[in-house]
């Protein structure tokens, strides 16, 4: 027997609506609702080209590469960050910034190698139209002090 959906769009397109479903000939849906999509929605939607992250996974076995990357900028602010992990002595202290109001986690600034801020944006908002300044979103990440000096943010980040 045959199963089939017929649908009001292209069944990849968003808002993509069952018309009516038909299981072994039978027709499933009684009275079926359905509204007019655009003609744009009618079409295949756009497929990203996977090539290069296939290549990219393939070189890696699979797992992300964690090659350490050289900024250009002598300021880098980092958006979004979840904790800061800090070497003192032989031992490891998480440190977890304040949120913002909104509950955006905070914001780090790492100037000449060196954290020089952690709090929320406006905490760190002298550094923000500072020249050739990188900007990265952590996206909820953590920042190791492994790879940036702690020495001179310790008295800053005493008073956290």
């Amino acid at each position: 027997m045959l199963d089939l959906v017929l649908w009001d769009s292209h069944p990849l397109s968003l808002g993509a609506t069952p018309k009516q479903v038909f299981i072994d000939g039978i027709a499933q849906i009684r009275s079926p609702h359905t509204s007019a999509k655009p003609v744009a929605l009618q079409r295949v939607p756009n497929t990203p080209d996977f090539g290069n992250e296939v290549k990219e996974t393939l070189k890696h076995h699979g797992l992300p590469p964690l090659e350490t990357k050289r900024s250009n900028s002598d300021i880098i602010i980092f958006s979004n960050v979840h904790s800061v992990f800090l070497r003192r002595g032989k031992e490891i202290e998480e440190r977890l910034p304040p949120a913002d109001v909104a509950g955006v986690f905070a914001a780090v600034v790492v100037q000449g190698g060196n954290i020089t801020c952690i709090g929320t944006l406006l905490d760190c908002s002298s550094f923000q139209n500072s020249p050739g300044v990188e900007r990265i979103d952590l996206e909820g990440g953590s920042i190791s002090s492994v790879a940036i000096s702690f020495q001179n943010a310790c008295s800053y980040l005493n008073f956290l």
